[in-house]
This record gives C-alpha cells, sequence and structure tokens, in this order.
C-alpha cells in the first residue's frame, strides 16, 4: 500500500471521508478499503493490524485527517447557522412569544377549554391526538344536550338556623 509514499491516494483520502463522516465503523476498516483489500484478504494477513496502526498514525494521514475534520466543523457551524436564521424568522418564535405573554389560562372556564381543544385538534401532528381531543368536545357537546332536554336544576334550600328546620322541630316535638 502506499505506507511508503509521502502523498495519498485518492482511494486513501475517501477512506478517510468515509470514516470522519461515519460511513465506515474503523480504522482496520478504512485502512483495508483504502489499500483495496477484501475482507477474506484482510483477515489472513497477519501483520494487518500493524499495517493499519502504522497508516493510521502517519504524518500524511493526520494531516489530511485534521484537514477533513476542520471542514466537517465549518460545515456543521454553517448548517447550524443557517438553521438558527431559519427558527428566528419562522412562526415558531412568534407562537413562543405569545405563550409566554399569556402565562395563566384558566381552564375551568368552558370557552377556554374548547378554545384550548379546538387549538390541540388544529396543531396536532398525530390523528390520534386530533381524535381524543374531538371525542372531549363532543362528549361535552352530549352533556349539554342532555342537561338542555332535562331542563333540571338541583336546588337546595337550607334553612337559616336548625330551629327552623322541619326535621328538627319534629324530632324536638318527639321528645
Amino acid at each position: 500500500m502506499g505506507l511508503r509514499s509521502k502523498i495519498l491516494t485518492d482511494q486513501e483520502k475517501t477512506a478517510i471521508v468515509a470514516l470522519v463522516y461515519g460511513f465506515v465503523p474503523s480504522w482496520k476498516e478504512a485502512y483495508r478499503i483504502a489499500d483495496g483489500m477484501s475482507d477474506k484478504e484482510a483477515a489472513q494477513n497477519i501483520h494487518f493490524a500493524d499495517y493499519t496502526s502504522k497508516w493510521k498514525t502517519s504524518a500524511k494521514v493526520q494531516l489530511y485527517l485534521q484537514t477533513v475534520l476542520n471542514q466537517k466543523a465549518v460545515q456543521e457551524n454553517d448548517l447550524l447557522r443557517k438553521f438558527e436564521k431559519e427558527m428566528k424568522y419562522s412562526g415558531d418564535n412568534e407562537r413562543t412569544e405569545n405563550k409566554k405573554q399569556s402565562s395563566f389560562i384558566d381552564y375551568a372556564d368552558p370557552v377556554n377549554q374548547r378554545r384550548k381543544l379546538n387549538e390541540l385538534i388544529n396543531e396536532a401532528s398525530d390523528p390520534g391526538e386530533a381524535l381524543d381531543a374531538l371525542k372531549v368536545i363532543i362528549s361535552g357537546q352530549k352533556d349539554d344536550r342532555q342537561a338542555a332536554r332535562e331542563q333540571r336544576q338541583v336546588r337546595a334550600y337550607l334553612p337559616l338556623a336548625c330551629s327552623d328546620c322541619p326535621l328538627y322541630q319534629k324530632a324536638n316535638k318527639k321528645s
């Protein structure tokens, strides 16, 4: 292989790039690819691990490795900046600001409950979530309709004092 040469071959460069970007799992595999060996040849070669170690620590490989790692870091930083820029101008940022402004919502109020359920239905990424919220809305509507049909309200009248209570007065007469 090119252990003796001071210049990396295209095959060696490709193996190093593949290793850095995770397409090749180990240095041994990268060396096998760079040398053009088959799996069988690599397994039969008793000096394969030594050759791999020498190739990996050679100056030409380490210099090219640093170059590739620097390029990868620059690419990742560019992608990160691009993503942050897109998030800055997207509507997601506006939604989080609106949520921060309205910090307390009373969900005991049926109007707020309906508003939240409608929001969940409209923004649900999973159809199951939307279905669950719809079920809650439908059950609430059924309860409202049934109460309207019955037109019944439970009223409880409490006496002002125990002495005014008919049960108390009846018990007093017996004793």
